[in-house]
């Protein structure tokens, strides 16, 4: 994989499998990339909240024995092997109280761990929704994905114009004013709630 800088990402718990170990930088030579793995933003005058969401399972009704053993392997799949499961694949786990010591062990890729535990943590403080359950849910949705793209879009240009005159990665960021970059993508997300709301 090849990039320049990354600044930011807004993603499920599942996304963390796909994050590189390390990029090329300037020179074309590979270097460690330091991750980490923070809350949605939120704004000062909105409650936090996060949409919740994953894979479901359905039994179509038959006989009175093949819906008991569908309704068996449903229960083996999320209770039984559900931590094991889940976390293979970077997903929350849906368990009764707090994730114990020995489920916390048995994930084995530090970047899943960061993403299941900040995923807790914000479902501990955020409002979890799931599905499409307000007016216009999904043209909200897709507004927000585009606006923070556009942004990323827009500031990486723009830092690679300064690297194109000969600027120092250092030098570039320097020039960035990301605060003001912050600031008015947080306008533009306010924007698209006030016009799809």
């Amino acid at each position: 994989m090849k990039q320049s800088v990354l600044a930011g990402y807004i993603g499920s718990s599942s996304s963390v499998l796909y994050f590189p170990d390390e990029v090329a930088d300037e020179k074309g030579e590979m270097v460690p990339i330091d991750i980490g793995i923070y809350p949605y933003p939120k704004f000062k005058s909105y409650r936090e909240t996060a949409v919740q969401q994953g894979a479901g399972a359905a039994v179509l009704n038959r006989n009175p024995l093949e819906n008991q053993a569908s309704m068996d392997f449903i229960h083996w799949l999320t209770v039984e092997k559900g931590v094991e499961m889940t976390t293979s694949m970077s997903y929350m786990p849906v368990v009764k109280g707090m994730m114990t010591r020995e489920q916390e062990e048995s994930i084995q890729n530090p970047k899943v761990l960061m993403g299941i535990k900040e995923g807790i943590a914000q479902s501990n403080q955020y409002q979890m929704v799931y599905g499409f359950d307000f007016e216009h849910a999904y043209d909200v949705r897709v507004d927000v994905s585009d606006t923070f793209s556009l942004a990323l879009k827009s500031g990486r240009e723009e830092f690679k114009s300064y690297l194109d005159q000969g600027k120092s990665m250092e030098e570039a960021a320097a020039l960035m004013d990301y605060g003001a970059k912050a600031e008015q993508f947080y306008k533009d997300i306010e924007m698209v709630f006030d016009r799809e709301l």
